[in-house]
């Protein structure tokens, strides 16, 4: 608006001294809006930098999946007009649901604020600010944060042999003799630069070591499944995942004589690189409640207007159905399907006639597939119905069309071929589930042991000075409380065997001397009782 304004200004002629100065004046406010302008515009030190390193960084560092990084200035200068596209267009941070749609836990997506200050960095000055404003930056070690794992596996030493996208499974057997109940898991990429997601599965058949045995190199290719009916899937990790915590009482059971099974898809171009990943576990003793996973949803004996067949040049919309036997508790939920679809929801229809939303992708990208946890436990009454609207876009004028020109397309395993699955994670119900707040009781895979439902809060945050926070105990007990950042490094020791009693309690306490930046706080004993995020400003 201001350059209109400016370009009028300098177009107009001008009929006598008086005019010449009035033109001179407008020229000066002009130029003194610009420096306003200037002045207010975002820096990196004092605004993008925290904005990257919470949203950003975990992918776009030095050995990172993404192809540059954006961890210092400099570097965040240098993509300043390729950060302004994407965050313009919302293609990054790859967060494919509708945040209006449904709650689901810790969203990648920036807010309007966030989004504002970028696109404003970026194209405007770009200036750093005061260094020593900037948080400390994130360190990504490739470390391991579950400690004394009770089960490690493996895969061997992988070279990748094609520039294209390379599904490679590897089985390892699990040498476990009983059921174990699986509370945390954690993958440790060997190869963070090319490795872009991992499947990970559990099979009591020997399927897949034939497979291995008929293929020379390490592991054996196999895209969508595994290549056995009988395996189940137990996990998953994308980039910047943090190790899958269960809530308390809940748990995944790991069969007896079980062989566990890693697909891992290397991302185009990183032929002659190589990568051994490994999985940590960890177990409780006892009987856990069971969390399931599965695709409720798919395309074998769900769909209602099958069977899946999308022929060229041709838009259309596949619905599936379920009908839940019983009293169901779901978790987290996982779309799967390939390069044609278009969008995708997922909602259930209660035996009252109301609709819970569950997810909704109005453009599917089958690069960035994921997990997603609600915020909430979701309880599904027995008798609802759980269903799912997929549109695919046979056409050439969909972006991601692998043929030219189109051709029909089938069910099937390959990547030029159609899937629709919906993977869920559930348990039976039990009351008061859907008070279960997933958010906090998976907030951090940081800690050894499952998470508590306590109550935990903190405030003010952000804060700049002190902190207060909230919890209560089912009894007297002496707890410690401690700061982590957020590598799950230990920064600062806060009390020690501290007595609280029952009930509502709260302790304050200064964190003024903590550098900027995003932090734990734990409350724990013998268990943890709670772990809040919070974020200190200068």
């Amino acid at each position: 608006m201001l350059y209109n304004v400016f370009n009028k200004i300098m177009k107009k002629k001008v009929n006598s001294k008086n005019g010449l100065a009035v033109k001179i004046a407008l020229i000066l406010s002009f130029s003194i809006s610009l420096s306003s302008i200037s002045a207010q515009s975002p820096t990196w030190a004092e605004t993008v930098a925290p904005i990257l390193y919470k949203n950003c960084t975990n992918c776009h560092h030095s050995g990172g999946v993404a192809p540059f990084s954006l961890m210092t200035y400099q570097e965040a200068k240098n993509m300043k007009l390729a950060m302004h596209h994407a965050v313009e267009k919302g293609h990054m941070p790859p967060w494919p649901p509708d945040l209006q749609y449904s709650q689901l836990a810790r969203p990648r997506a920036l807010n309007e604020a966030d989004k504002k200050a970028i696109l404003d960095w970026a194209i405007g000055n770009s200036e750093q600010g005061n260094p020593a404003n900037a948080p400390v930056p994130p360190t990504y070690s490739g470390a391991a944060f579950l400690s004394n794992p009770h089960l490690l596996v493996r895969i061997p030493l992988y070279e990748v042999t094609s520039n294209r996208d390379d599904y490679r499974c590897f089985p390892i057997k699990s040498g476990l003799t009983v059921d174990k109940f699986i509370t945390s898991m954690e993958v440790i990429p060997g190869n963070n630069a090319i490795v872009h997601h991992i499947l990970i599965f559990q099979d009591q058949a020997n399927t897949c070591f034939d497979l291995d045995a008929k293929d020379i190199a390490p592991g054996y290719t196999s895209f969508g499944g595994i290549g056995s009916p009988s395996a189940q899937l137990i996990g998953a990790w994308v980039p910047g995942s943090q190790p899958y915590v269960l809530p308390k009482g809940m748990g995944i059971k790991l069969k007896a004589n079980a062989n566990i099974v890693l697909q891992v898809h290397y991302a185009p171009g990183s032929a002659g690189q190589s990568d051994s990943t490994h999985l940590r576990l960890k177990f409780t003793e006892g009987t856990l409640r069971e969390v399931s996973i599965a695709p409720i949803l798919n395309h074998v004996f769900s769909l209602t207007n099958g069977p899946l067949f999308i022929p060229a040049n041709t838009v259309k919309t596949f619905n599936a159905q379920f009908v839940m036997p019983g009293d169901v508790t779901i978790i987290s939920i996982a779309p799967h399907i390939h390069l044609i679809a278009k969008s995708m929801k997922s909602f259930a229809v209660t035996p009252t006639n109301d609709t819970i939303k569950l997810i909704k992708i109005d453009d599917w990208d089958f690069h960035w597939q994921g997990s997603y946890l609600f915020k909430k436990a979701m309880k599904l009454p027995r008798g609802s119905f759980l269903k799912s609207e997929t549109v695919y876009d046979n056409t050439a004028a969909n972006e991601h069309q692998p043929s030219d020109p189109p051709k029909d397309v089938s069910l099937g395993e390959s990547t030029t071929d159609e899937m629709m699955l919906i993977y869920f994670s559930y348990l039976s119900y039990r009351a008061g589930d859907e008070n279960i707040d997933l958010e906090e009781a998976t907030t951090t895979g940081v800690f050894d042991t499952p998470l508590s439902i306590t109550p935990l809060t903190c405030f003010p945050n952000p804060t700049a000075g002190s902190l207060t926070l909230r919890f209560s105990l089912e009894k007297k007990e002496d707890v410690n409380i401690q700061i982590f950042d957020y590598q799950g490094v230990m920064f600062k020791s806060i009390s020690t065997n501290e007595s609280f009693f029952e009930g509502i309690n709260e302790k304050t306490f200064s964190v003024s001397d903590l550098p900027k930046g995003f932090y734990f706080v734990k409350i724990s004993s013998d268990k943890i009782y709670g772990v809040q995020q919070f974020i200190k400003l200068d």
